[in-house]
């Protein structure tokens, strides 16, 4: 994904999960050097409303420990596992001065493992200021994706970052907040 990125010259905003940060630092240091975002996904993918609140901060610290070891920023950005949240998890990222990020079309990547159905239910359904979601985990994201951007590209979308959307759209960034929901 990285490299058709490179070679279309997209950007795309990337959820990272710790443990698995931790295992591919050169991935990160990829997304960093393509103008990518880079969003806490927690930890392990651990449901926060079965957490204490110390488990949840220290699964979002160690997070961010090491994307900035990976490559020196402090995501900005909290995305909650399973879309599981309270208004206690947003009062918990103000204190760690992040906002909550949500998607509002799922391209349902994670049930369909056939490209077709995933660019379909893209395609069909998208409008001006969505953010898409999309998984890493079967090869069918991957054949959709190489579809979709271009795509996307010639109906004349312009594919953003989330901060980069919201500085567009003239939308403040304000920890605490969710966005996208």
């Amino acid at each position: 994904v990285l490299r058709f990125l490179e070679e279309t010259g997209s950007r795309a905003t990337f959820c990272v999960l710790g443990s698995q940060a931790a295992e591919c630092p050169g991935l990160l240091r990829k997304m960093k050097s393509l103008n990518c975002e880079i969003v806490n996904h927690s930890w392990n993918h651990e449901n926060f409303l079965n957490l204490e609140d110390d488990d949840i901060y220290c699964s979002i610290r160690k997070t961010d420990i090491v994307i900035f070891h990976c490559c020196g920023i402090i995501p900005k950005f909290i995305r909650v596992p399973y879309r599981k949240y309270d208004e206690h998890i947003n009062d918990i990222a103000e204190s760690m001065n992040k906002a909550v990020l949500f998607w509002n079309l799922d391209s349902r990547d994670w049930e369909a493992k056939d490209a077709s159905l995933i660019i379909r239910s893209v395609l069909d359904n998208v409008s001006d200021g969505d953010v898409i979601i999309f998984h890493d985990s079967n090869r069918s994201t991957y054949e959709a994706i190489l579809t979709i951007i271009p795509e996307l590209s010639k109906r004349g979308y312009e594919l953003l970052t989330v901060s980069e959307m919201l500085e567009h759209k003239n939308i403040p960034f304000v920890p605490g907040r969710y966005y996208f929901k």
